[in-house]
C-alpha cells in the first residue's frame, strides 16, 4: 500500500462512497452506535488498511478522537495495528473480513455472548450471598437476571441461524413478572456494587461495542431497575437534564421503554417492562433499517455495472463494488433473521 491520496476517491465513485456512508450512519443510529465508530469500521472495510491521518481526512474527526476509538477497538481485538517500516506511524485494519468470513464472525459473536453468560452467572452467585436479598423488596433483581439470561439465549439462537439460515428458532419466552427496583432508596451497598459492575460490563463489553456510552449506561439502568424517572437517571448517571431528556426521547422512539405514570407535578415515570422485548425492538429497528436500504444499494450496484467500462479504471471502483456486494450478500441473511426477530417479538407480545 502506498501512502498518498489514493484513499480519497473522486467523481461518481466518491458519490457512491458518500451514499453508502450515509446509509451506514442511519443504520448505526438505530443501534445507538456512535457515528465515529460507524465511519471508522466502514472506511477500514473499504480501504483495508489506513493510518490515523488518513482516517482523519476521511471521517473529519480529530486525531485525538480517532486515536481514542482505535485504542478501544484494539482492546476488544476488533482491529490490527502494524508499524510502517522506517517510521513511527501505524496502519490499522479489521481483524476479520466481515463479508466473507462468516464462521469467524459467528464464532467471535458467540464468544462475546459466552463472556456475558459467565459474567451474569458470577454476579448471580454474588447476589445470592447477600443476606438482605432474602427480603421480598430485593427479590425482583433476581427475576431481572432471569430475563437478561433469557435474552442471551435468544441471541445464541439468532447467531445459530446466522451460521445456518435453515435452522429453526427454538425459544420459549417467559413472561416478565418482575417488580421495580427503581425507587428502593436503601439499596444494599453490596447489591449496588454488583449493579455498578453490571453497568460497567455492559457499557464496555463488545456486545455493546460502538454504542454511545450514555445510551448504554441508561439502557442498563433500565435493565436493573425497570422503572425510572428522569430525576432518578440524573442522580444515577450524573448527566444533565438536557442529555437525559434527549436519550429518553430516543428510547421512547425506539420502543424500548414506555411511559408508565404521570404524577400531578408532571413528572413522568418510564418503564422497561420486558428486557427481552426491549432487545428485540432494537434488533427489529436495526434490521428493518438495513432492509429499507436494499433498493438503494441495488440501484448503486446496477449503475456501477452498467457504467463499468467508464468507471472501472477510476480509483476506488473495486473497493466500492466490494462494499456494495457486502450489503447485498448479507441482505438475505438479515432478512431471514428479521423474520425470526419478528416471530420472537410476536411471541413476547402474546405472552
Amino acid at each position: 500500500m502506498t501512502f498518498n491520496n489514493n484513499h480519497i476517491f473522486k467523481g461518481r465513485i466518491r458519490e457512491f462512497e458518500n451514499e453508502l456512508v450515509s446509509i451506514s450512519l442511519e443504520i448505526g443510529k438505530r443501534r445507538g452506535q456512535t457515528p465515529i465508530i460507524t465511519k471508522i469500521l466502514l472506511y477500514l472495510y473499504i480501504h483495508n488498511r489506513l493510518t490515523q491521518k488518513q482516517l482523519k481526512e476521511l471521517t473529519g474527526y480529530s486525531i485525538g478522537t480517532i486515536s481514542t476509538h482505535l485504542n478501544a477497538m484494539l482492546s476488544m481485538n476488533f482491529i490490527d495495528k502494524k508499524l510502517i517500516p522506517g517510521t513511527h506511524k501505524y496502519t490499522y485494519s479489521l481483524k476479520i473480513d466481515i463479508g466473507y468470513d462468516r464462521p469467524s464472525l459467528v464464532e467471535m459473536s458467540l464468544d462475546y455472548i459466552n463472556q456475558a453468560k459467565k459474567f451474569l452467572k458470577k454476579k448471580r452467585i454474588e447476589l445470592n450471598e447477600i443476606p438482605q436479598l432474602k427480603a421480598d423488596k430485593f427479590r425482583p433483581i433476581l427475576k431481572r437476571f432471569d430475563e437478561l439470561e433469557q435474552v442471551i439465549e435468544i441471541y445464541v439462537e439468532l447467531f445459530r441461524v446466522l451460521s445456518n439460515p435453515n435452522e429453526k428458532i427454538n425459544i420459549k419466552i417467559t413472561p416478565s413478572e418482575s417488580e421495580s427496583l427503581g425507587f428502593i432508596s436503601d439499596l444494599d451497598p453490596n447489591m449496588k456494587l454488583i449493579e455498578n459492575d453490571i453497568i460497567e460490563f455492559f457499557t464496555h463489553t463488545p456486545m455493546f461495542f460502538g454504542k454511545q456510552e450514555i445510551f448504554s449506561s441508561i439502557f442498563v439502568y433500565f435493565i436493573t431497575r425497570k422503572t425510572l424517572t428522569q430525576k432518578k437517571i440524573r442522580k444515577l448517571t450524573g448527566l444533565s437534564a438536557g442529555k437525559v431528556s434527549q436519550e429518553i426521547n430516543k428510547f421512547l422512539e425506539l420502543g424500548v421503554i414506555e411511559i408508565m405514570d404521570k404524577a400531578e407535578s408532571g413528572q413522568l415515570t418510564y418503564q422497561m417492562s420486558s428486557i427481552a422485548s426491549s432487545f428485540m425492538e432494537i434488533s427489529h429497528n436495526v434490521l428493518s433499517e438495513y432492509i429499507k436500504w436494499k433498493k438503494k444499494v441495488e440501484e448503486i450496484h446496477e449503475e456501477m455495472l452498467e457504467k463499468k467500462e467508464d468507471l472501472i479504471n477510476q480509483n476506488g471502483f473495486d473497493e466500492i463494488l466490494k462494499l456494495v456486494n457486502l450489503f447485498l450478500n448479507i441482505m438475505p441473511i438479515y432478512e431471514k433473521i428479521y423474520e425470526k426477530v419478528k416471530q420472537i417479538r410476536k411471541s413476547i407480545q402474546n405472552e
